[in-house]
């Protein structure tokens, strides 16, 4: 019965093979057979590995004489080699395989089978999931929309298909033409999402960049601070990541800085990536799909940075049904709600998360000012809105719109009041901060045919930042110091890209676009000297926004590229393209031609990899490298200011010990050339009255170093462990006397650990610790104190070197436990753990201020920004 069973589904057509987990011609073994009979042959292959082959004498010419030597080989392989100049095939019936007759032995067919891959639950595309034949050198991924297409010969063919996260599906295929197939994979069980036990879906390295991927099950399952999933803290674990005290200032990526890294949301460049300075990320991580990070051989796809690519995917929302997310934690508060608007055919995604401490901020900085003779408070809050709709619009077409709108407010206003020999004082600091991004995404797909696709996607992404700084000071005179620092950017783009995939051997993408880009940058300072200031008034922000004319910028970027993926069989891989972007400025035009290759060589449990990449970004960003906090600002190419270019270098290898253990080395070499930096000295002035550009500092830099690591994927314990060691150093003619010097953000070693322990079927155990050498700063070398003509004792620093000197050493320990619980309703989380477990006081900046016992001497003051913290969180699905 059974056999009439699976007879009957082969004639079907398309039809499911339910095998479990070990396959009959999977099984592998070692053979070697000189000159010897076909039946034979056969008898010895049946009993090295316990399978059951059954044959007919005649049929199969069972004298005929055959020679071939095997190691370690699947069942299935070795068979197709013996009958590759015959009429024969094998089928598996049951747990047993069959010789028969190929009835498309005289059909040279080639056919395409394409389709979907989708989460069989809620209808998501699912993004670079594997499609494959028994031999995996003929196989593909899925795109960016979940869309496959494979070549291959008819007849019976066997198609595996996977995806972490999921269980694999096994098809046997019986194809006569071409033919569309969507395959829905069914989610492993949805406690502890990370756990795989099964050794077959722990896949080998197969990228050909640097890159990491990011599972969204590990974002929300590593040790956190205050309960918040972030997909930019998993990001900074990886290595040759590094990032400033306690993620601030943004990720640094082998030597380059936080503007050299191109971060797509929804394929949508964003320019700021941080809350809270960096502290927390932009991304919800609710509405994360997939996040892949790539530090070197990037392909030609993606342009206008120099260091590093993090490619966020946000999901689609649920075409079959409602549901949602809500969580509450010791931070913010955010809800998810996503399902069908038509089922199967259309969907909607929205979610919204704001931070809940501003009110207690507000009272306590109040108590704390009043206790100290002081008059005021502080604010701080953020929030994030994501929305999506999704139409299919047919088979083959597709539209999505998306939006997002994230921002961050700072207000400290504070009033100090004091008395000396009946001399009132009064001393005001202000410190007003705004930032945020915007963004709004069309995107239209199609399946033009059953081997080419097209993604056409139109966008507008806003930055912009705005900070005032005001320090004012009472006595018989007035004294002030304010400062307007401003930062607008905005982008319509508009692109067009193909992917067409010929042949199993050949994978093309190639595509145009086209960005006007919009940029108002500003800076303005004044003091009491200042002639158009009424020094009796106190200065507001809007005072300053009337003097500040931002200089207005409008450019054109147009870029186009093309790369194609060749398969030289089954160990060999190469990735060859070209990038090519134009910018013009008012009497410029720049063209930069940027060529990549990357290869990769591998074996069963081996891999060797490596690549060339030119890059080229249009974009500067100008950063404060001081004691102080930073103030960015974002500025184009100009006629004065050419695009900043790289060339990226590397060369690792990996070993699969098995197991699901993987080891890891890598090398990477970078140059720079056209990167910027404010002058040493005061800042100068930026807006439309005066030629700012020709004041910037422009010079060079490079960089080196190597990556180790181990992760161990398999099991109920996870764990990924990297040691990296780095050199970064630039070189301005007009600053440190121009003599090279080490970058701001250089960390010479960095030692990096996570782990994730299952210790129940609900709840799992995660820690994280991570080790860093100080990054560079600059000290003087002398103090000179002298008085002024007003009699007031001053001191005046004397620098000699750039980046003299390092801030002590970076370690954080972070714990975690996240507890599991399914109802008929849904499913709740509830985390617990401690952020800086051992409270270690990690330096944030350093400040030159009097010593209060000895007022006659200077020192420098460390000022930490997080200490130990509980991380605490509830969160409900259903």
């Amino acid at each position: 019965m059974k056999i009439c069973m699976i007879i009957a589904l082969m004639l079907f057509g398309f039809a499911h093979n339910a095998m479990g987990q070990t396959i009959p011609d999977e099984i592998r073994t070692d053979y070697t057979a000189v000159k010897k009979e076909l039946g034979q042959v056969l008898w010895d292959l049946s009993k090295n590995t316990g399978v059951n082959i059954a044959f007919s004498k005649e049929k199969i010419q069972a004298d005929s004489l055959v020679s071939l030597s095997v190691k370690n080989e699947k069942l299935g392989t070795i068979l197709n080699q013996l009958f590759v100049n015959s009429d024969l095939k094998y089928e598996i019936v049951g747990n047993q395989l069959v010789i028969k007759k190929d009835e498309f032995i005289n059909v040279e067919e080639i056919i395409t089978l394409t389709g979907k891959v989708e989460d069989a639950s809620s209808g998501e595309p699912l993004i670079y999931a594997n499609v494959y034949l028994l031999d995996p050198s003929i196989g593909t991924e899925t795109n960016e929309d979940g869309n496959y297409s494979l070549t291959i010969s008819s007849g019976v063919q066997r198609l595996y298909v996977s995806y972490l996260g999921y269980k694999k599906t096994i098809l046997e295929l019986k194809l006569k033409k071409d033919s569309t197939l969507n395959i829905a994979l069914e989610p492993e069980s949805l406690l502890n999402e990370i756990l795989i036990l099964d050794e077959d879906l722990v896949e080998i390295e197969k990228s050909l960049s640097s890159s990491s991927e990011l599972p969204v099950d590990q974002i929300r399952s590593i040790a956190t601070l205050g309960g918040e999933s972030d997909v930019i803290r998993l990001a900074q674990m990886m290595p040759g990541v590094s990032t400033g005290a306690d993620g601030f200032g943004g990720i640094n990526v082998r030597g380059g800085s936080a503007d050299q890294n191109l971060i797509l949301f929804d394929g949508v460049p964003v320019y700021n990536t941080g809350h809270a300075l960096g502290i927390f990320s932009i991304f919800n991580s609710n509405t994360i799909k997939s996040a892949q990070l790539m530090k070197g051989a990037i392909p030609a796809r993606y342009g206008g940075r120099l260091s590093s690519v993090l490619d966020i995917r946000t999901k689609d929302g649920n075409y079959k049904k409602t549901g949602g997310e809500f969580s509450l934690g010791a931070l913010a508060f955010k809800g998810t709600l996503e399902g069908p608007i038509i089922k199967d055919k259309s969907s909607f995604l929205i979610s919204y998360r704001r931070t809940i401490l501003d009110p207690w901020i507000k009272s306590l900085t109040e108590y704390i000012n009043e206790f100290v003779n002081k008059k005021g408070f502080a604010e701080y809050y953020f929030y994030d809105l994501n929305a999506k709709l999704n139409f299919k619009l047919n088979a083959k077409n597709k539209l999505a719109v998306s939006f997002y709108r994230g921002r961050d407010l700072f207000d400290n206003n504070v009033t100090t009041f004091t008395s000396f020999e009946g001399q009132e004082t009064q001393e005001l600091n202000q410190d007003n901060w705004s930032w945020g991004n915007q963004l709004a995404v069309a995107k239209w797909n199609s399946r033009i045919s059953d081997k080419l696709f097209a993604n056409l996607t139109a966008y507008q992404t806003k930055f912009d930042f705005a900070s005032f700084d005001h320090q004012r000071f009472e006595e018989q005179d007035t004294f002030f110091q304010a400062g307007l620092y401003k930062s607008k950017i905005s982008d319509l783009g508009v692109k067009l890209e193909f992917d067409y995939l010929p042949n199993p051997s050949n994978y093309f993408k190639f595509g145009v676009s086209a960005i006007q880009h919009q940029f108002n940058p500003g800076l303005i300072n004044k003091n009491e000297g200042s002639d158009d200031i009424d020094n009796s008034l106190v200065l507001r922000q809007e005072d300053l926004d009337e003097r500040l004319n931002e200089a207005d910028i409008s450019n054109l970027e147009l870029t186009a590229f093309v790369e194609d993926e060749v398969n030289f069989g089954k160990y060999l891989t190469f990735n060859l393209g070209c990038h090519i972007s134009n910018v013009q400025t008012s009497t410029k035009s720049y063209t930069s031609y940027q060529p990549r290759i990357s290869f990769m060589a591998n074996g069963d449990d081996f891999w060797l990899k490596g690549g060339i990449s030119r890059m080229n970004q249009y974009l500067h960003l100008l950063s404060n490298s001081g004691l102080g906090l930073p103030t960015d600002l974002w500025i184009p190419s100009t006629d004065k200011i050419a695009p900043e270019e790289s060339w990226i270098y590397t060369l690792g290898a990996g070993v699969d010990f098995q197991k699901g253990l993987f080891g890891k080395i890598e090398g990477f070499y970078k140059t720079f050339n056209n990167v910027v930096s404010y002058s040493e000295g005061a800042l100068l002035p930026i807006n439309s009255n005066n030629e700012w550009d020709q004041n910037i500092p422009i010079g060079k830099g490079n960089a080196f170093g190597m990556e180790l690591s181990l992760d161990k994927k398999l099991g109920k314990m996870l764990w990924f462990a990297s040691y990296t060691v780095s050199f970064s150093n630039r070189k301005f003619d007009a600053i440190n006397s121009g003599q090279q010097f080490p970058f701001r953000y250089d960390r010479r070693h960095q030692i990096k650990l996570t782990l994730i322990r299952k210790l129940t079927e609900n709840a799992e155990f995660s820690l994280n610790w991570i080790y860093g050498t100080g990054n560079p700063l600059t000290v003087p070398y002398q103090l000179i104190e002298f008085t002024d003509e007003d009699g007031v004792r001053r001191l005046l620093p004397i620098y000699n070197e750039k980046n003299n000197e390092t801030l002590p050493d970076y370690h954080r320990f972070d714990i975690g436990f996240n507890f599991y619980n399914d109802y008929s309703f849904g499913r709740q989380k509830f985390t617990i753990g401690l952020f800086n477990a051992y409270n270690r006081k990690n330096p944030f900046y350093l400040e030159l201020r009097r010593n209060v016992d000895r007022p006659e001497r200077f020192e420098y003051a460390q000022y930490s920004l997080l200490p130990i913290l509980p991380s605490l969180s509830y969160s409900l699905s259903f």
